[in-house]
């Protein structure tokens, strides 16, 4: 009978160890599982640049931003988390924007410099197919900027930045140039000129191809383009109509006394105005051409005298109807552009 119950108390004790035993080993892989399915439902990283934490899904798509990136490590995979940069401000660049009335107030508050300063920085030497050689000071960059919205990161200086946007610039001449089958003859700095020429007289940024027809006509001709945008920008002023005393200007710009296409461009241009510039004109009949900024509309013609007959017709119905005085100076590009045209 002893010898029963001592063998019954050591099976007891047996099934009590092995019991323990068994409670120990789901202890330990509850322990083990409950770290990996956090990693697995998220990653926690702590932003550098700030001391709150940032936490991404490891199975998230990778995330981009304007500053740069740090990887962290993950039990799935690697995880990218964005770095937060801190933002000079932002410059718009405007189809029809002159770099001293639009461009410059704006580089000059972004980056903290006195206008002369960043006149300074337009005017450096940058080798580049869309400057002209001959310009020397600030105005050797107009025209070259795109169009577009820039943010400028902190760390970013004025010569950096310029560089960054010549490159693009001619990334967008080349782009371009491949869609047209038969480009005219002129140079690229060429076409950059006559393409501003064309962007500030087709306000309702419309018939780019006709405009530039007329003054690619002109230039087969050995004529004088007669462009009054060309003679505003000499001015630093526009008007709806010029004075005759205007159109007198002593400028290289102002193709009213200077034969062939002027010293340089005069604003930034759109993809439509380039493209018009870089191809051969599409009606080798067209000669002259006015806008009207009542009828918001541009009219050709291959007739001097219907031209003359039609622009005085034009004039009378802006003298008419237009709150705006003929002699007033104004923004065209404010008062007759089209936004974001």
């Amino acid at each position: 009978m002893a010898r029963s119950r001592k063998a019954m108390l050591t099976a007891l004790s047996l099934t009590l160890i092995a019991l323990a035993a068994v409670l120990v080993i789901g202890l330990i892989n509850d322990g083990r599982a409950a770290p990996a399915e956090a990693t697995t439902a998220a990653s926690s990283t702590v932003d550098p640049t700030s001391a709150a934490t940032t936490t991404i899904p490891s199975n998230a798509a990778t995330t981009t931003s304007s500053g740069p990136v740090t990887t962290q490590p993950s039990v799935s995979g690697t995880t990218t988390v964005p770095t937060k940069t801190t933002l000079l401000g932002t410059i718009e660049v405007s189809d029809g924007d002159i770099l001293e009335r639009d461009i410059i107030p704006q580089l000059s508050a972004v980056f903290s410099l006195s206008e002369d300063a960043v006149k300074t920085a337009l005017a450096a030497p940058v080798a580049s197919d869309l400057i002209r050689s001959q310009l020397t000071d600030f105005r050797r960059l107009e025209g070259v900027l795109p169009p577009g919205l820039y943010d400028i990161s902190q760390g970013t200086t004025l010569p950096d930045w310029l560089q960054r946007m010549v490159k693009s610039a001619e990334h967008r001449y080349e782009t371009l140039l491949a869609r047209i089958d038969q480009p005219n003859g002129l140079k690229p700095e060429e076409r950059l000129i006559l393409a501003s020429m064309i962007e500030a007289e087709c306000l309702a940024d419309r018939h780019h191809a006709e405009a530039a027809a007329v003054f690619l006509n002109r230039i087969e001709k050995n004529g004088k383009l007669q462009s009054c945008v060309t003679a505003e920008y000499a001015l630093g002023y526009q008007r709806p109509f010029l004075t005759s005393e205007d159109l007198k200007v002593n400028s290289p710009y102002n193709t009213y006394v200077v034969g062939g296409l002027p010293a340089g461009p005069i604003c930034s241009v759109d993809d439509e105005s380039l493209l018009a510039a870089i191809g051969r004109s599409t009606d080798r009949a067209l000669y002259f051409f006015f806008y009207d900024y009542i009828l918001d509309k541009m009219f050709f013609f291959s007739d001097y005298d219907a031209f003359k007959r039609e622009a005085a017709v034009s004039r009378e119905r802006f003298i008419d109807r237009s709150p705006i005085g003929l002699r007033d100076k104004i923004n065209k590009q404010v008062l007759y552009g089209v936004p974001g045209g």
